[in-house]
């Protein structure tokens, strides 16, 4: 099976997989490392075109998302940055933030809430999960 791929001069290489799909990922720069801000999936005769896109914090950290139905996910970071929100379907009535508590020294969430249900994190001494406790959110 032959997948070929097709470097442009513009930040972008479009992929072509064994049936004849052609993917186009568009690449920028942030913090010295090129990350993914667009996939174009070009229209063929089994599939329809569509697009999904990625914007990034100057950091390099993912700050929002797009899917290929159109939807938006937003990320917010703290400052060693671990994700404190996650918003999806922002913009809609559907919209649903994630928000997350962190001991930050050990990188391990203590406490996550959807605004529904709550999620505790408990470790033991030697910082290994021992419980992880879901109830309704207060």
């Amino acid at each position: 099976e032959k997948v070929t791929l097709e470097f442009h001069d513009n930040n972008s290489t479009t992929v072509t997989d064994p049936l004849g799909k052609k993917t186009t990922y568009h690449f920028e720069r942030f913090n010295g490392v090129n990350k993914v801000v667009k996939v174009e999936g070009h229209q063929s005769a089994n599939c329809a075109a569509a697009n999904k896109e990625y914007s990034y914090y100057p950091s390099g950290l993912l700050k929002t998302k797009t899917d290929w139905k159109g939807n938006v996910t937003e990320y917010k970071y703290n400052a060693q940055g671990l994700e404190i929100e996650k918003t999806e379907a922002v913009g809609t009535p559907q919209a649903r933030t994630l928000k997350t508590e962190w001991n930050v020294e050990k990188r391990l969430p203590l406490k996550s809430t959807d605004g529904r249900l709550e999620t505790l994190y408990q470790y033991d001494e030697q910082w290994n999960l021992v419980e992880k406790l879901r109830k309704a959110a207060q």
